[in-house]
């Protein structure tokens, strides 16, 4: 399993945790942010975002293995800011679907081509809105991800065409949702919903599938999970962060009036 933690100098490191076993430090960076990390299909390479601001900054991948350095495999195509993140691999581990921040902070869905020589990302398509979270199913024909062209964030569903470029997006969601997973078998597609109810749908076969009715399964607040911070297991069950007793309850609400003045205030001159 592959996690985000905090260390001494307050910089998010990616870490390896073995079930029942030891944990290591998977990545970590001088002077720079680690995190959404995500495995290979054989489960031999994690990749994960590296945000520092500067310009190492881009999707990397490290072999696990004695030695292995970390390779930088996703760069920010010109005129894009810097942060990519929210990646998937492609069943076959030929490309990397990513988050690719534009200078507006709004998102499209970028590829990064692993056979290519050019590391920058390709956008797979360019809209005013946010585009954002894609997640391959497990065969490869089609790809989940958040738009909010309706108004407010939903899934959606695409085919996932050669080139690769994307088919019409189907809806899957009605009511609020961004976060997608799918089942090992590719048949269910899970997403969560903004009422915190991971819901899921029957994804039919052919190029133009039949999509059930959403059926809820799981209420995040009754489990106190964290949102956005959840995946399934190979055998179905839900894996996700669990708030401690102490966060479970806003019990106090701090409010600081004129913190821009505050902060010119104390600033070093």
């Amino acid at each position: 399993m592959a996690c985000v933690v905090t260390n001494a100098k307050r910089l998010f490191e990616v870490w390896l945790v073995e079930p029942n076993g030891p944990s290591f430090r998977g990545a970590a960076f001088e002077g720079a942010d680690c995190m959404y990390p995500f495995w290979s299909p054989e489960g031999k390479k994690v990749a994960y975002t590296r945000y520092g601001r500067t310009r190492d900054d881009g999707i990397y991948v490290q072999e696990l293995g004695a030695g292995a350095a970390p390779r930088r495999v996703g760069t920010p195509a010109a005129g894009d800011a810097t942060l990519l993140g929210n990646g998937c691999w492609s069943p076959d581990g030929s490309m990397i679907l990513v988050d690719a921040e534009k200078p507006d902070q709004s998102t499209d869905l970028g590829v990064i081509e692993l056979a290519r020589e050019d590391d920058r990302v390709r956008r797979l398509f360019e809209t005013r809105e946010d585009e954002a979270a894609a997640v391959v199913s497990p065969d490869g024909l089609f790809l989940s991800h958040a738009s909010d062209e309706s108004g407010h964030e939903e899934v959606y569903l695409r085919r996932l065409l050669p080139g690769p470029t994307l088919g019409p997006a189907i809806p899957v969601s009605s009511r609020g949702a961004k976060f997608s997973r799918w089942s090992r078998d590719g048949r269910r597609l899970y997403f969560e919903s903004s009422d915190g109810w991971i819901r899921y749908v029957t994804v039919g076969p052919g190029p133009e599938p039949a999509i059930s009715a959403p059926t809820p399964v799981w209420d995040l607040q009754a489990l106190h999970f964290l949102t956005y911070a959840w995946d399934l297991l190979p055998d179905g069950r839900l894996l996700g962060v669990r708030l401690p007793e102490e966060e479970r309850e806003l019990k106090q609400f701090d409010l600081v009036l004129h913190f821009d003045q505050e902060v010119r205030r104390k600033a070093v001159r």
